[in-house]
């Protein structure tokens, strides 16, 4: 047996030991600390405090803008899931690649749960009417702002206006949704920015709202007030059980959305009506100097019944049920986070707000007017061309949506055969007119007069050949 020579055995049982402690380092790096990461991950999103990364301040922007593209640079060759597979399960409809940095600002407020954030998004040629609105809600605001990876000298300028006033860093959570893709048509995911607003909000009940309307009215401290009271305003019966009905989810309170009739009266919030009475005087001016909101476009907004609005005296407390409910109606409303939430899939101008609140009515959702407060739209030039390519190719897309949740939720409503269940108002009134749904719902209306759940269920097709 031929004999190695002690050195020779010694360098071959280092480079034994050698290759196995590398061997136990590359394994824990690929596999434990991912694992790890992922955990502290989801223990940050649990615990509220995602991790962020913070613009230093006394920067020059050329310095800032350096740091900026230091840190964020990755991100456009990293898609969502391979930096974060809480929030890309959360948004798997999030146009690829982009990257959620929830809490970018955190306010400092602590908020009660009674209370109601202001949920909206916005983009950097609306920093200053943001502004504004923080300034005169006084509340909690959560808002999602998309910024493209090719001009991150944005975030100099949010920075800017975050510091400009403490109701900044008192009152609103700041959410960025970094991505390769310019404000274009094509990627203005305007529902997704919404459910991530919303998704962050630390409060039990949000307000969804565009960033450029002045709220003129103290509708926030109202409902806090009525809530406390367990009543739903006055004018209404069973107050109390309406009230149940909002804290659960299945209410919701609109505040109803005018603006001035000449553009450029309505640029100066300072002007703007501060109560019901002063608005009614602008109302029935001859000419009128501030009407409802988009007056021409009657489906958005003329469900919310402009005329028994002004008939409330001012100062009556009262709320009122909004009964004829157009598919288009799209109004800006309170309601508990408890709420569906908006469909994704809707991208540029075009229904994709309607399509939030016509989800939640299908749901089960009721609306009710708030007789004695308002809000007031800050006018500004649109970009018409781009809304009206966008709004070509929403139009198809909401009819088809409305079809598919129309017909899930009559499937659900009979496949489940409860008396209490078959044929609930908002299925009725917002599917009747649906194709693919009018069968189904006269078989609703069939139950309801008494017809078997054995022959109904005997003609029910199943669900793929209705979809």
């Amino acid at each position: 047996m031929i004999q190695r020579p002690q050195p020779l055995r010694s360098f071959l049982s280092w480079c034994l030991h050698a290759y196995a402690i590398l061997a136990t380092f590359y394994t824990l790096w690929n596999l434990g600390l991912p694992l790890l990461r992922y955990r502290s991950l989801a223990r940050n999103h649990l615990a509220g405090s995602p991790p962020r990364i913070i613009l230093p301040s006394k920067m020059t922007p050329q310095q800032a803008e350096e740091f900026l593209w230091s840190n964020f640079s990755l991100s456009a060759h990293c898609p969502l899931d391979a930096w974060d597979p809480i929030l890309s399960r959360a948004f798997p409809r999030l146009m690829h690649p982009s990257r959620i940095i929830p809490y970018y600002y955190r306010a400092a407020g602590n908020f009660e749960n009674d209370d109601i954030t202001v949920t909206t998004l916005i983009s950097s040629d609306r920093f200053s009417v943001f502004q504004n609105l923080v300034q005169r809600y006084k509340g909690p605001i959560s808002v999602t702002i998309h910024v493209s990876l090719l001009s991150l000298d944005i975030l100099v300028d949010l920075h800017t206006i975050y510091t400009s006033s403490p109701d900044f860093s008192t009152y609103v959570d700041l959410h960025l949704v970094l991505s390769p893709f310019e404000m274009s048509e094509g990627s203005r995911q305007f529902n997704a920015w919404r459910n991530l607003a919303r998704l962050y909000a630390r409060t039990d009940f949000v307000m969804m709202l565009d960033v450029d309307f002045v709220p003129s009215t103290d509708f926030r401290s109202f409902i806090r007030y009525n809530l406390k009271q367990h009543l739903l305003g006055s004018g209404v019966d069973n107050a109390h059980l309406l009230m149940e009905r909002f804290v659960q989810g299945s209410v919701a309170l609109v505040v109803p959305a005018f603006e001035y009739a000449r553009q450029g009266d309505g640029m100066n919030p300072d002007t703007f009506p501060r109560d019901k009475t002063e608005l009614l005087d602008l109302v029935h001016s001859d000419p009128p100097k501030v009407t409802p909101f988009h007056v021409a476009w009657a489906r958005g907004h003329q469900s919310t019944n402009y005329t028994k609005y002004y008939s409330i005296p001012p100062g009556s407390g009262q709320v009122y049920q909004v009964l004829k409910h157009d598919n288009a109606y799209e109004p800006y409303a309170i309601f508990s986070n408890k709420a569906a939430w908006c469909d994704e899939r809707f991208i540029g101008y075009g229904a994709n707000k309607a399509a939030c609140l016509f989800g939640m009515t299908v749901a089960g959702m009721e609306f009710y007017v708030l007789a004695d407060h308002f809000l007031i739209h800050r006018s500004h030039l649109y970009a018409e061309k781009a809304r009206a390519t966008e709004r070509g190719y929403n139009r198809k897309l909401y009819l088809d949506f409305q079809e598919e949740v129309c017909v899930r939720s009559i499937h659900k409503v009979l496949r489940e055969g409860e008396p209490d269940t078959a044929g609930p108002p908002s299925i009725r009134n917002q599917c009747m007119h649906q194709k693919i749904a009018e069968r189904m719902t006269q078989m609703i209306q069939e139950y309801s007069q008494g017809i078997s759940p054995t022959t109904r269920s005997a003609r029910l097709p199943p669900l793929k050949e209705m979809v």
